[in-house]
C-alpha cells in the first residue's frame, strides 16, 4: 500500500514525543498519584503527541474513518480507512495524480 514520507515522518516524531511524555508520567507517579498533577508536567508538544496517539482534540476529526487519508493519520487509522473500497479508490487515484 502506498504511503507518503511526510505522514511517516510526522508519525515517528509524534511517537518519540509520546514516549517521552509517558516516561515523564511514570517518573512523576513516584511522587504523586494524582493523574492531573502528573500531566501538568508535560510540555505543549507532549500534550499534542498524546492527543495524536489517542485521537483526541483536533486529531479526532483527521483520524475519523469518514475523513479522507491525511498526514495526521496514525498507521492504524490509515489502514482502517483503506479497508473502505470507496476511500481506497479515491486515495489511490489522488496518489497516482500526485506522483
Amino acid at each position: 500500500m502506498p504511503d507518503w514520507p511526510e505522514r511517516v515522518a510526522y508519525h515517528k516524531k509524534q511517537k518519540k514525543i509520546y514516549e517521552s511524555a509517558i516516561l515523564k508520567k511514570k517518573e512523576a507517579s513516584k511522587f504523586t498519584r494524582i493523574k492531573k498533577e502528573q500531566e501538568k508536567l508535560w510540555t505543549p508538544e507532549e500534550k499534542d503527541a498524546v492527543s495524536y496517539k489517542l485521537g483526541k482534540s483536533q486529531y479526532a476529526y483527521y483520524q475519523d474513518p469518514s475523513t479522507p487519508p491525511n498526514i495526521f493519520d496514525r498507521r492504524q487509522t490509515l489502514l482502517l480507512k483503506m479497508q473502505d473500497w470507496h476511500v481506497q479508490e479515491k486515495y489511490l487515484n489522488s496518489f497516482q495524480k500526485h506522483n
